[in-house]
């Protein structure tokens, strides 16, 4: 015979669990999601939870401690919960094609008075989203307690305070089993859109429990409220595939977003964004033209495409929302990055690559007869399966991956770094720009000693500057690593070439583009201005790093091997970068205490811009 007091604490505490376990996993899903429009995780993640755990406290306070009607308030509470969990990520993806509505069709907002509203107005109403489910999430445990004092006390049970300790330990521990699975399994495998609807899903059965097995009044007119909740539900959780393409397009072709039919409209009529899921990050490979202006300007200034007709055009990779490279003119980075350092130096026998597993790198290394040996290491194994496997990627690194001299190693590289013992004539260092603290580890002074360490000698490395403007940071934590010789490089193109000239005669002869109408005038003003700022757009930082004091070597070294866009002149250009070589120790960034990145108050309204 069933022991309906067993019965009764089981069937409280299940629900519990469920109903903690959907409302951590709400939250999650919002600072993933802003940390995805907005970068800086570690900054999303912290003002997401500190927002959730006040405003926990204050639904606390608003439902006070009357144990009448608690089952009857807890049904009203968890349907509100499964409706704003389960649309929570589609509102804030639709508040950010708003928000880029705004800012693409008003003069207003794209001012400098306006921008800032904006920025505030957006954090506001998608912070809003958080209260509501925090302050939900803040009366379900009172309820629960006041629900199951209830029960025990209409059974004449002696010590309703030891049931209040259990339901706290039971929501607690809800909380960490959705803190759990949320990084391990939910995210890498499901995606932001599936588990918000599933967890919504999930709320909607523990509130079918609630109606099943404990008494209330109108448990008809609620179970219809649920069960048309769960339906629309389900129907969400079939179209996630869409649901997910239609808010990806919005982001990544934002500049389209110019009217109200655009804001809703599906753009149907563009490539669908190619997604892929690894436990660390989403990629994707968008098909997006540059300006045409601009792209012919560029073009002006590489061969790629004459050489490779066929090499991929248009696409851009991102990993968190973050841009990687553009395939039209991805050589400008990753010749003067690989090549230049190899004229300060020599080629390398063995080398070092950490991070670039997609193998554009790669491919750039293997073009040298003396390289022996490529070690690559990076965490994520997906972006090293795509760059052997996926044809788009295969065919820009020229499948360099499959090679014999390529050793591929999927692993944290701070963690591998910190095991190894072979040393290496040549260490490459290209990691995603370090938006957080955790990515910053991998520009402090610590990786840095251990790069150091791992050099042969006479060996180099190199590393890119994600910001130039923090180039005092990273000078500091290269000089606190033991580098004596420290030296900047930039991708550098000259403001004219032959190839510019047709584009130089088409400018001057459009018309209405300058007040001054002198033909001369107007194809320098190309020269100096347009073609400027087009090639500053393409501008990197790097660095060339040794352990021991050198004198660096500024002649063209012709190693005859197919070059696209990196030659002598623009090699003297990119080693000639005057810098500040002043050492401060504040400066120096480090695991213990972070100077990378440079998180201010700003940092809080600042958002993610494709591109």
């Amino acid at each position: 015979m069933v022991d309906l007091k067993r019965f009764e604490a089981a069937t409280t505490y299940v629900i519990t669990l469920m109903v903690a376990y959907c409302s951590i996993v709400y939250e999650l899903l919002m600072a993933q999601t802003l940390s995805a429009i907005m970068g800086n995780t570690v900054l999303r993640y912290s003002t997401t939870i500190g927002v959730y755990l006040a405003s926990l406290g204050v639904g606390a306070l608003l439902c006070g401690h009357s144990e009448k009607g608690s089952v009857r308030r807890l049904i009203r509470i968890e349907i509100l919960l499964t409706l704003i969990g389960g649309l929570s990520v589609i509102m804030m993806h639709m508040l950010t094609a708003v928000q880029r509505y705004a800012a693409n069709t008003s003069l207003f907002f794209q001012g400098p008075t306006g921008e800032p509203v904006l920025a505030v107005s957006f954090v506001v109403l998608s912070h809003l989203i958080i209260v509501a489910i925090g302050i939900l999430s803040g009366y379900e445990v009172p309820l629960l307690i006041a629900m199951r004092k209830a029960e025990i006390q209409a059974r004449q049970g002696r010590n309703p305070a030891t049931a209040v300790n259990v339901v706290l330990g039971v929501d607690y521990f809800g909380s960490l089993l959705g803190a759990m699975l949320f990084p391990l399994i939910l995210l890498p495998r499901l995606g932001i859109f599936s588990i918000s609807y599933l967890s919504a899903l999930l709320n909607g059965f523990a509130c079918l429990l609630l109606l099943s097995f404990k008494p209330c009044r109108g448990r008809a007119r609620q179970a219809a409220k649920i069960g048309v909740l769960i339906g629309v539900l389900l129907v969400l959780l079939s179209m996630v595939g869409r649901t997910e393409q239609y808010f990806l397009k919005k982001f990544y072709y934002d500049d389209r977003i110019t009217n109200i039919s655009s804001l809703f409209s599906p753009f149907d009529d563009l490539d669908d964004i190619i997604t892929f899921r690894s436990p660390y990050q989403c990629i994707h490979f968008v098909r997006r033209p540059d300006n045409p202006f601009l792209d012919s300007i560029l073009k002006t200034y590489t061969d790629k495409f004459r050489a490779d007709p066929n090499f991929p055009k248009d696409i851009w990779l991102f990993m968190e929302h973050q841009y990687q490279f553009f395939s039209n003119f991805e050589e400008m980075y990753h010749e003067f990055f690989v090549h230049a350092p190899v004229q300060f130096d020599k080629p390398p026998r063995r080398v070092l690559v950490l991070g670039a597993g997609d193998g554009l790198v790669v491919r750039e290394l293997l073009k040298y007869d003396e390289v022996e040996s490529i070690t690559v290491v990076d965490i994520d194994p997906v972006i090293l399966r795509l760059a052997r496997e996926f044809p788009m990627l295969v065919h820009m690194n020229r499948d360099s991956m499959s090679d014999r001299r390529v050793k591929l190693i999927q692993e944290d590289a701070f963690t591998w770094l910190s095991r190894c013992r072979e040393r290496f004539d040549g260490i490459y260092c290209d990691f995603p720009n370090p938006i957080d603290f955790d990515l910053s580890r991998l520009f402090s002074r610590e990786f840095y000693c251990m790069i150091r360490h791992h050099l042969a000698d006479g060996g180099f490395a190199a590393a890119d500057i994600p910001d130039p403007a923090l180039w005092e940071r990273y000078y500091s934590t290269f000089k606190a690593a033991g580098f004596k010789t420290i030296l900047p490089y930039e991708v550098r193109l000259e403001n004219d070439n032959p190839g510019l000239m047709e584009i130089a005669e088409e400018f001057a002869t459009m018309g209405g583009l300058l007040e001054v109408k002198d033909t001369e005038k107007e194809r320098q003003f190309f020269y100096d201005t347009v073609v400027r700022r087009v090639v500053d757009n393409v501008s990197q930082r790097f660095v060339f790093l040794r352990a021991g004091k050198s004198v660096i070597s500024r002649r063209y070294a012709d190693h005859k091997i197919p070059l696209h866009v990196f030659n002598a002149k623009r090699f003297a250009l990119a080693s000639n970068v005057a810098h500040d070589a002043s050492f401060r120790p504040e400066m120096v960034n480090s695991i213990i205490r972070p100077t990378i990145p440079n998180v201010s108050f700003n940092s809080i309204f600042e958002l993610n811009k494709p591109g």
